[in-house]
């Protein structure tokens, strides 16, 4: 097989393992015919480049094309950068594979370089991680309370570790490393057997929350029709909480930005004023329904910034609003870790100005929005008095497990993630977030609360399991509005990924970058494999 295949067919066994096709048993194997490129002799480093970076732009390029859906340059730019991460790998394997057997050295260069394009440039893009494409029975999730998606990655690459090494080896050598592949899946669903049903059982009834998909078409956003996204809004809320009836909700959700009026970032009299003149008619026309219940929503905020001109300019927040029943503003988060491309412009400062006249012309405006000062605690009052501490956080922190657990550190009940997905239509990106959704119930082992304005609006327990989600007709999940009313179950203690953080991928990523600094010292040969 030609070097470009070899890349290609691990680009396209990944793109089965992960969602929305989930055949989870590839990623046991997707890895192999890459492994074999790194490892075939009598390859020029160029030619080899050459063919991991095209497997590495089909991976990324199709598993990710729903990008292009809001903005093909945000695809074009990902692609451009993440396909270089399958070359990175082949030559930090075959570095590493100079001091460490092929079985070890396959997870230690994929995880450092998955470790590293998580963080790497501008907050990273910890999308399509192997550890992902676990996401089938919930008992093969379970570990990441120990290890975090981080170790479902190392496992799965560790049994393409194992099956290439099977390979490049005969008789009992090999039956004994593919039975040892065979038994990474079975190790993980025996533990997860062992916790999920005490996980399960261990939670307490808590504050009973109403999700509203609005189902807000993206172009009325664009077109900033407020008075439209209003009704559209206020009519889903009024329905959700007739839906309730005399059970009543003791939070009412709305999604990421939904509000569709701007407000002040910070506390004053100018901040009241303009809450009670916006806030005040939702929460006294439409809330009056449901006495008691608390109102979080997602809305763009701004800060003055001190320039003493005569057109004032401002700060933009991409803000988490928590609303007390008489419709005062008590708590709210800012959205921290930030979008490049589709939240601020990367090296602004230094583009050239055709390039930001691009941007421009494709997205209608510059995005600039500032960040927010990290997690936060936004705590509320049920309707029986007792108080929840939820962690919010806003739609593409979603996918970051260090800055997740960092959230649940606070000590909080449960997490919130407001989202609007209506960018993506219906696409792969919804299976894709929900994949990430679960693993973070498991690595923090609290219930996660989404409410999103398209889809997927959903409450997962801490063992992962989807409680309650808005459905339309035929079970769809997307695209469609609708409600749900569901009681969040409380889990308390601390998880050791919680706890820890993700020290195994620090420590692979420390120990990579060790060997390879060794093997580029010493300049040893290559350790000779089997001809193919």
């Amino acid at each position: 097989m030609s070097p470009f295949l070899l890349a290609t067919a691990t680009a396209a066994l990944l793109l089965l393992a992960h969602a929305p096709v989930s055949l989870w048993p590839l990623a046991l194997v997707g890895l192999v015919p890459l492994v074999r490129l790194a490892e075939r002799p009598g390859v020029r480093p160029l030619g080899r480049a050459a063919a991991a970076y095209v497997g590495g732009a089909v991976l990324f390029g199709v598993g990710c094309r729903w990008l292009a859906i809001a903005a093909w340059p945000n695809l074009a730019m990902m692609t451009l950068f993440e396909a270089a991460t399958f070359p990175a790998f082949v030559f930090l394997l075959r570095a590493v594979r100079r001091r460490v057997p092929l079985a070890l050295a396959v997870p230690v260069a994929w995880v450092a370089i998955e470790f590293t394009r998580s963080v790497f440039p501008w907050n990273g893009f910890p999308w399509l991680l192997l550890g992902y494409a676990w996401d089938g029975p919930l008992v093969l999730l379970q570990s990441a309370e120990v290890w975090g998606v981080t170790g479902l990655s190392f496992a799965a690459a560790l049994a393409n570790g194992l099956v290439a090494a099977g390979l490049a080896s005969a008789g009992s050598a090999r039956t004994v490393r593919f039975a040892s592949a065979a038994a990474v899946p079975v190790v993980l669903a025996t533990y997860g057997a062992v916790r999920i049903g005490p996980v399960e059982a261990a939670g307490t009834p808590g504050p009973r929350v109403a999700l509203v998909q609005a189902n807000v078409p993206q172009v009325l956003k664009n077109a900033m029709r407020a008075d439209r996204i209003e009704a559209l809004q206020v009519g889903a809320t009024r329905d959700a909480l007739a839906a309730a009836g005399a059970e009543g909700v003791d939070l009412v959700c709305w999604a990421e930005t939904m509000l569709p009026y701007g407000l002040f970032h910070e506390e004053g009299d100018d901040q009241r004023r303009r809450d009670a003149e916006v806030i005040g008619p939702i929460v006294n026309d439409v809330l009056r329904a449901a006495p008691g219940a608390w109102f979080v929503v997602g809305a763009i905020t701004g800060r003055p910034q001190d320039g003493g001109g005569a057109r004032p300019t401002f700060d933009t927040f991409n803000t988490v609003l928590l609303f007390d029943p008489s419709a005062r503003r008590v708590g709210r988060y800012s959205k921290s870790v930030l979008v490049p491309g589709g939240e601020f412009v990367p090296l602004r400062s230094v583009l050239p100005g055709f390039v930001l006249d691009v941007v421009r012309s494709i997205a209608g405006q510059l995005p600039d929005l500032s960040a927010g000062d990290g997690p936060r605690v936004l705590t509320f009052e049920a309707r029986d008095g007792r108080e929840y501490r939820m962690g919010p956080t806003v739609c593409y922190e979603n996918v970051y497990p260090s800055y997740c657990a960092r959230v649940a550190a606070q000590g909080v009940d449960f997490v919130l993630n407001l989202s609007n997905e209506a960018w993506f239509g219906d696409s792969a990106e919804f299976d894709q977030m929900e994949a990430a959704s679960r693993l973070r119930a498991i690595e923090s082992r609290r219930a996660l609360v989404r409410a999103t304005n398209s889809g997927i609006s959903a409450v997962y327990d801490a063992s992962g399991r989807s409680l309650a989600r808005v459905e339309g007709a035929g079970g769809r999940d997307r695209a469609v509005a609708g409600h749900v009313a569901v009681d969040v179950p409380i889990h308390g203690g601390r998880t050791p990924f919680v706890r820890y953080g993700d020290v195994l991928g620090v420590a692979v990523t420390l120990a990579a970058a060790g060997l390879a600094g060794l093997a580029l010292r010493e300049g040893r040969r290559y350790p000779r494999t089997r001809q193919e």
